[in-house]
Parts: C-alpha cells; structure tokens; sequence
C-alpha cells in the first residue's frame, strides 16, 4: 500500500471509530492544570492498529471486550499533534478536534509554563480550557444542545 492510500486508510478509521480530544489533569494543590492532546482507536483487528503505531509511534494496548479483546491505540502530546496534522487534509468528521489539538500543540510551544509549580498566567490556562471545553463539545454534541 503506498504512504498516501496508507495515510488515508488510517484517516478513514480515526475519523469513523477514533477519539480526537484533550485530557485535563487537575493541578496538585490549586497549581496548574495539565491539558494533553490525545487520539486513539480501539477494534478488534490489531493489524490497523500496528498500522498506526508504526506510522506514528504511540502506544498500544490490549482490553477485555464481550467476545474478542480489543487493540488500543493511543498516542498524546506531540505524536497525537503529528497524527493531526499528517491526517488533517483527509479527516472529515474528526477534522474541527484535529484543528483544535493543533493550536494547542501551537500554543504550547509558543507558551512554555517555566518555573513549574508556579501559577501560569490567566489567558494561558483560559485558553487551554477554551479548547478543551470545544473539544469535548465536538465529541459529545448532544449533551450540549439547546432544548427549546
């Protein structure tokens, strides 16, 4: 299979069974919370699994399902920004989280937290919590819709 049918297989499962998103970690002690661009993909196949792993990198893992066990991919922080941005011309569902964990990712390196432990700036985390909550909003739309 050539890079770009490869590139487009995998977009095609991330984008039908994938979980693009950002994981909020509470800060120790009223210190800063953490947020970590993820994506992963559970199935029962695990070759389109190692797939994934090897374009990439990232972790995978094995679960107890029903009937078969489940092959997880998982991937954060830079890899999961490297897999949006390789798969973004190809992610049609997926691609509005794709583009938010990219500007994280953006985010992050132009704002680096120093001196750990301190608090960071008000806009910093506002806008780390932004995308978060727009994530998350994506991934579960029918929590958030109006009701009239």
């Amino acid at each position: 299979m050539n890079k770009e049918i490869k590139k487009a297989y995998i977009a095609g499962l991330l984008d039908g069974e994938g979980y693009f998103g950002i994981r909020k970690h509470k800060g120790n002690n009223g210190n800063n919370p953490r947020y970590q661009e993820e994506v992963k993909i559970s199935m029962v196949e695990e070759e389109p699994i190692k797939m994934i792993k090897g374009m990439f990198g990232g972790n995978i893992s094995m679960q107890k399902g029903t009937h078969r066990p489940l092959f997880r991919y998982e991937s954060s922080d830079k890899i999961a920004s490297q897999v949006c941005h390789t798969l973004l011309k190809y992610l049609v569902v997926k691609n509005k989280n794709a583009k938010i964990l990219l500007k994280m990712r953006k985010h992050k390196e132009n704002t680096t937290l120093k001196n750990m432990g301190k608090k960071a700036k008000p806009d910093i985390i506002r806008f780390r919590e932004e995308c978060y909550t727009q994530c998350k909003k994506n991934n579960s739309p029918h929590l958030y819709e109006k009701t009239n």
